[in-house]
């Protein structure tokens, strides 16, 4: 008896936190390259400081970060001190082309805990708290 309290006490636990992760808000982030810092806490809505040019849209509970940029064929190259970005054919020879990625935007995003963060094709650095999804 007692296992079958704990089971229906942790689906009900369970129930309760998918449910807070269901309502919260969303942050997509698409054909971007650069830096993004994501901090979370006790914010009612996400909001995006110095987005260095991206393109940044709101809708009730969503918000789009989408810097147009085509990722196919991307190359990095680092070192100690520098990462560099360079996008097109790549070949053993190619010394050119390369951006530094303080070239690319850098954003400072705060958001609500259980927000939920969308990636699709893009190349990011940088740090994101814990989220929903």
């Amino acid at each position: 008896m007692k296992n079958a309290i704990k089971f229906i006490g942790s689906v009900s636990l369970l129930a309760m936190i998918s449910a807070q992760a269901m309502a919260g808000e969303t942050l997509e982030i698409r054909n971007f390259i650069g830096t993004i810092d994501v901090v979370t806490g006790d914010y009612d809505k996400i909001t995006i400081t110095d987005a260095d040019g991206a393109h940044v849209s709101t809708s009730t509970g969503h918000t789009l970060v989408d810097d147009g940029r085509k990722i196919n064929n991307a190359n990095c190259r680092s070192t100690k001190s520098s990462v560099k970005i360079g996008i097109g054919k790549w070949s053993w020879n190619k010394r050119t082309g390369y951006k530094d990625l303080d070239e690319y935007p850098k954003l400072l995003i705060k958001a609500p805990d259980f927000t939920h963060v969308i990636i699709k094709d893009s190349i990011l650095f940088g740090n994101i708290d814990d989220v929903a999804s």
